[in-house]
């Protein structure tokens, strides 16, 4: 049996981070790495988010979906929205880092450290 496909073209630059990204989550599984894992799977879920269309704001109910399933287009991001994600999810980071830093929280410094290393080659 076939192994199941995206429904992304890899033609675009966006597109093959995204696959890139999904082949080394599934590397770091294999390799049980707890950081990389936990990293790749934070900046996929804040692509995602961020590919998810604006909700309507009008106060008009969206139309009933009972019984049917509902496709939606998803926004399509540049390479500049990966880089601002990403640059994005490295400051989240640094920023617990200074909040925890001064608690003794060694640990947890390393592993957000670790989690950005991971995360900076993923910047075009």
């Amino acid at each position: 049996m076939d192994a199941p496909t995206s429904d992304r073209s890899a033609d675009r630059p966006a597109d093959r981070l995204i696959a890139r990204l999904q082949a080394d989550l599934r590397e770091a599984r294999r390799a049980r790495d707890t950081h990389a894992i936990a990293a790749r799977r934070t900046l996929l879920a804040a692509i995602q988010n961020a590919e998810a269309p604006a909700v309507d704001t009008d106060g008009a109910a969206p139309p009933p979906t009972v019984g049917r399933l509902v496709d939606v287009a998803r926004d399509v991001l540049t390479d500049a929205d990966h880089d601002a994600i990403v640059d994005h999810e490295i400051a989240d980071r640094m920023d617990t880092i200074h909040q925890i830093e001064p608690y003794g929280r060694a640990d947890e410094v390393v592993a957000l450290q670790a989690e950005i290393e991971v995360i900076r080659p993923y910047r075009r």
